[in-house]
């Protein structure tokens, strides 16, 4: 089913091979010189990170009936983070203004991009979830 006129997906890029330090700004500010560009809309995938239990120090109300308690420790907690994938979606007015964009974006930073316009991006990528998903099932047969 072909995708209605005005798709933003038919007007977006999808580009990989950045530094996972950059900012949307540093972005945005490099992209802007291609006419059209709408947005600039990050990857992101989360990380669990563990944070290491607090020690609370000892006060007066920790004393009960004169005695000294020992300071109270807290126990782990897990904190969700976001993290830049290295990769992004560059939402363009039109779709001639992205198709022109990707033939002209090459590198960033000198580093060479891998490019596809967000279509092919998708369907690529859902050819290879299903591939993924056979080998599974046909591992695991008997």
């Amino acid at each position: 089913m072909p995708l209605p006129e005005g798709n933003a997906e038919t007007k977006s890029v999808y580009l990989k091979g950045f530094n996972k330090t950059e900012t949307k700004l540093q972005l945005i500010d490099h992209f802007k010189k291609y006419e059209g560009m709408d947005k600039v809309i990050m990857r992101y995938y989360k990380e669990k990170l563990l944070l290491p239990p607090e020690r609370k120090p000892e006060t007066e109300a920790n004393k009960e009936d004169g005695e000294e308690t020992k300071p109270k420790i807290t126990t782990d907690k897990i904190v969700w983070v976001k993290k830049f994938k290295g990769s992004i979606f560059i939402v363009f007015k039109t779709e001639e203004q992205a198709k022109a964009a990707l033939a002209d974006i090459t590198t960033y930073g000198g580093h060479p991009l891998m490019k596809l316009m967000q279509t092919d991006y998708v369907a690529t990528k859902k050819k290879s979830l299903l591939s993924h998903f056979h080998l599974k099932q046909y591992r695991y047969r008997v």
